[in-house]
This record gives structure tokens, sequence and C-alpha cells, in this order.
């Protein structure tokens, strides 16, 4: 097989420039904190994420979401739930049983 060189390929779409990501101080991580505990409905994950320059990972580490917005979050899809008629539960619960199989 021949040896293939830059020089040999097409022009790039897309020059690639690495992610540059500040390091967290203290400082940083404990207002990351404060403020998803303060109000975890306005400040997501992604919302973090985009402020403090950080991927949604660190974010999920650092400040994970309260226990009393869990709850909130599975009642609402419990709600929800409890609106669909009897075709779209089964329709979701196949659609489930064969994500299960993948």
């Amino acid at each position: 097989m021949p040896e293939i060189s830059e020089a040999d390929l097409p022009p790039p779409v897309r020059k690639y420039k690495p992610v540059q990501r500040k390091e967290l101080t203290d400082e940083l991580r404990h207002a990351l904190v404060k403020l998803r505990n303060e109000d975890p409905a306005h400040w997501t994950v992604s919302k973090l994420a985009k402020k403090f320059d950080v991927p949604s990972q660190v974010v999920l580490m650092l400040a994970p979401s309260p226990k009393w917005r869990r709850v909130e979050i599975q009642q609402k899809a419990d709600a929800e739930w409890e609106k669909l008629g009897y075709k779209k539960r089964l329709i979701r619960i196949n659609r489930l049983r064969r994500r299960m199989l993948w």
C-alpha cells in the first residue's frame, strides 16, 4: 500500500482548533454550586457549562441536581405519562423494549 502524505490529500473542509478550557478555581466552583443550588430550574447544566466555559460533565460532577428537583421532574414525567392514551403508552413501552435489546 503506498504511503499517503498530507500533500496528496484535498484541503480540509474545516480548520481544527482544539478547545481551550480554563481551569476552575475554588471561587468559580463555589459560585457554580451556589447557582445550581439556588435555582436549578433556571441554572440548568447547559447554561452553567456555557457560563463557566466547562463541559457539561464537569457541571454534573460538581453540582448535581438537588433531590427535590429530581423528584419534581419525575412527578412531571409521571403526570405526562398519565395523560397519554393507551396506544401512545404501548408505543413508548415497545420502543423501550427495543432499545433494551440493543
